[in-house]
């Protein structure tokens, strides 16, 4: 039985968040069995089904999307078939197993096995081109139509370990990847569905370093912060990618319906940020899954109509605000915890502070919206109760800033309200056509 208030921020009891898990594993699996008469999926089913680190994959959950979508005819849907083909090598790996596939590289000849950060490569000279995958328990050979051939032992290449013609994606910590070479992930990327289209950065050597060292460092704040939540966020978020950033903000980044579990995240020198950035981001992951297995919107709910969003230019709606006001909860009380245990200069101090205060306005301001113009379940109730409450303490402690900071939050925040104006009280809804 799920208890909404677990959610609002680290599940209380290592069980709620397991069981999010294994019932997350379900749908996808149920997904795959619809799936018929691939040798490939029969193969996985029969030895991969309990992987998690292939199953929980936002690989996996995009190339379930995109099949779903559509496989645009029977070349399409051949296509999308031999696209799951380094879901069961990734599992024959994995188990030991035997596996013999027709198989189709990437754009710069090479053979991915999804959730396990590890690649075939045969080179530029085997773009595109079809191959044959004969994997073995003590041995894995690859030959492609234009005459490429790889043979390597299967423990080299279970083992992690640096092997020619084998290629390994950096991790950041536990299995939290740095990848912009997987196409199931890429391929979401290029279609922009996420909030922002977000183009992505092509890091390598010292960017690629940096980038790294930062968001290692930004982990370590999360896990000194909250260690359950840090240790949700490494099993949920598995794949990170860089994104450009030129409209020179602190930071963007973004998330897709389509690839659960990663996220797209520019680079910042400030460790501090990522961390609040991968919280932000990984709140929304979170909660969409809450969405996914129990309702929290009453079907009553004006699912049609936008609100004003007090920390965006647009109108949103409900579903908008409650992911906002569930990230921004999240990521004021890790501004909170930055301010009482690190030690931070006069500027970057005051800054924060009244970026803390300023998001704490915002989403009172939200939650206000939400009780107002939302009908919930009984367990959305609880939710916006349990939300309501943790709102109320993080304010009170906000409460003992200087003055000086409080006056300056308030400011901008009226600021916003003031340039959207025409969005008072008494004509917040808006319906759209």
């Amino acid at each position: 039985m799920i208890d909404e208030r677990d959610w609002v921020f680290a599940c209380r009891t290592p069980e709620a968040w397991t069981a999010a898990l294994i019932w997350k594993r379900g749908q996808r699996l149920g997904a795959l069995r619809a799936i018929r008469g691939a040798a490939a999926v029969s193969y996985f089913l029969d030895h991969g089904a309990q992987l998690d680190a292939i199953v929980l994959h936002p690989a996996f959950h995009a190339w379930l999307h995109r099949f779903k979508q559509g496989a645009g005819g029977k070349r399409g849907l051949t296509d999308r078939l031999s696209e799951f083909s380094g879901f069961a090598a990734a599992a024959a790996l994995a188990g030991g197993g035997s596996l013999t596939l027709e198989v189709r590289l990437d754009e710069r000849g090479r053979f991915h096995l999804h959730g396990l950060a590890r690649y075939l490569d045969l080179g530029p000279r085997a773009a595109r081109a079809s191959a044959w995958l004969r994997a073995e328990p003590d041995l894995w050979k690859l030959r492609a139509s234009s005459g490429e051939t790889l043979t390597v032992a299967a423990d080299a290449l279970r083992s992690g370990r640096s092997v020619e013609g084998v290629g390994t994606l950096p991790l950041i910590a536990g299995r939290m990847e740095l990848n912009v070479l997987d196409p199931q992930v890429l391929a979401v990327f290029a279609e922009g569905r996420g909030a922002y289209d977000h183009k992505i950065a092509a890091l390598s050597g010292p960017a690629a370093a940096e980038y790294i060292r930062v968001l290692r460092e930004a982990v370590s704040h999360v896990g000194r912060f909250d260690v359950v939540l840090c240790e949700e966020l490494l099993t949920d978020i598995r794949v990170l990618v860089p994104l450009r950033n030129r409209a020179r903000l602190t930071s963007v980044s973004s998330t897709y319906s389509s690839l659960q579990g990663a996220i797209g995240l520019s680079h910042s020198p400030d460790a501090i940020v990522q961390a609040e950035t991968l919280i932000h981001e990984f709140s929304h992951n979170k909660l969409n899954l809450l969405l996914e297995m129990t309702a929290l919107f009453d079907p009553r709910s004006p699912s049609e109509a936008s609100f004003y969003s007090p920390w965006r230019e647009d109108l949103r709606p409900l579903r908008g605000l409650l992911l906002g006001s569930h990230a921004f909860l999240n990521t004021a009380r890790f501004g909170g915890w930055c301010l009482e245990r690190l030690e931070l200069a006069a500027a970057p101090r005051r800054q924060l502070a009244v970026h803390v205060c300023q998001t704490l306005l915002r989403v009172e301001s939200a939650l206000r919206t939400l009780a107002s113009h939302g009908v919930f379940t009984p367990g959305g109730g609880r939710f916006l109760v349990a939300m309501t409450a943790a709102l109320t303490e993080l304010k009170k402690e906000a409460a003992k800033f200087p003055a000086a900071v409080l006056a300056e939050a308030r400011a901008a925040f009226d600021a916003h309200r003031a340039k959207h104006k025409g969005l008072d009280s008494r004509r917040l809804a808006r319906v759209s056509p």
